[in-house]
């Protein structure tokens, strides 16, 4: 939805601009014909140019923003994510400092891979997050990191 949505404004966006575009060459135009428009005419192309350019920018301003629901949405990951770092840093510390038994081991060590996995499965969600928002800025960070 949120894609449609940018599509949305992308392409109302473009149609502003073309159009704010497309007046002013039909302004250029019409004052150097034979007939030149009246004053009044000439204004209200040149208002209408004018009106679809800032209109197209109002528009298209917005793109690329992140708005305070997704911004609160993914700190939310990465504060579950420091929330479990920490806690995994504080269980292999205690492992490393102790002297634990086998079976101490092993119940720790799966403790550990639930916790990992845990983040795992945030760092995908927040990627997700930021591709449902700004999917070409993650395509373009994925292809980079492939380089």
């Amino acid at each position: 939805m949120m894609r449609e949505r940018a599509r949305s404004r992308q392409l109302l966006g473009g149609l502003l601009l073309v159009g704010g575009a497309g007046t002013t060459i039909i302004l250029a135009f019409a004052a150097g014909s034979k007939h030149p428009p009246s004053q009044s005419v000439d204004a209200a192309l040149a208002f209408l140019g004018i009106l679809s350019q800032f209109s197209a920018a109002w528009v298209i301003r917005g793109e690329g923003r992140a708005d305070p629901t997704h911004a609160m949405q993914s700190v939310r990951r990465l504060l579950a994510m420091a929330t479990r770092t920490r806690e995994v840093g504080r269980r292999a510390e205690k492992l490393f400092e102790g002297e634990p038994t086998p079976q101490d081991l092993h119940t720790e060590m799966g403790i550990l891979s639930a916790l990992m996995s845990w983040m795992q499965e945030d760092v995908v969600l927040a990627i997700e997050d930021w591709r449902a928002f700004h999917a070409q800025a993650v395509a373009e960070a994925e292809r980079r990191r492939l380089e």
